[in-house]
């Protein structure tokens, strides 16, 4: 199982104070049992002339940066409430959990394409609602074959769930949404 953990201070805090935060991955071997990441700031008094911006950036254990550019596979993944950006494709190989309280709040902000494979699903723990679940995507989003997802979708171009792919929450786009015998709920 692999985690991404934000400790000291939480991706929500950020949001609150009107930070953005950034999120990469982190492949870890199969033989580890979890990655953790580490938030880190730095004021940058010198970029655009604001001496007020924070620079947020997250770093392995090792201090290794992880970049929001790199290509993100958040398959086995169990991601605490906050704000999540992505400059790539995001991709959902297998199942991720989502965990938090019945009052946390995701904000996951893909720049590119939402993809989950066939069979794989978003699963809520510790008392997550869907209702709380936000993804933004700005291209496509495309659910697998009988996989589940959670949440609600914003894309801005098309969301396609494939045959007897289910969501609970809703999905909206600006161009598109294509069903194949479907089931969506909103609980």
């Amino acid at each position: 199982m692999r985690s991404l953990l934000v400790p000291p201070y939480s991706p929500l805090f950020a949001i609150m104070l009107g930070w953005g935060t950034s999120s990469g991955c982190l492949d870890v071997p199969p033989e580890s049992s979890a990655a953790t990441a580490r938030l880190v700031t730095a004021w940058d008094p010198l970029e655009c002339g604001d001496p007020h911006r924070v620079v947020v950036e997250l770093e392995d254990d090792g201090g290794a940066k992880l970049s929001a550019s790199t290509p993100c596979n958040i398959g086995g993944l169990t991601l605490a409430p906050g704000l999540y950006k992505w400059t790539t494709t995001v991709s959902l190989p297998t199942s991720a959990t989502i965990a938090g309280g019945a009052n946390d709040v995701w904000i996951f902000q893909i720049s590119k394409d939402l993809v989950t494979a066939a069979a794989s699903n978003v699963v809520l723990a510790g008392g997550a609602q869907a209702k709380n679940i936000f993804w933004q995507v700005a291209g496509q989003a495309t659910l697998g074959t009988t996989s589940h997802f959670e949440g609600t979708i914003l894309a801005k171009t098309a969301v396609t769930l494939n045959t007897h792919a289910s969501i609970n929450g809703r999905i909206l786009a600006q161009s598109q949404v294509a069903l194949d015998d479907n089931v969506i709920t909103q609980r």
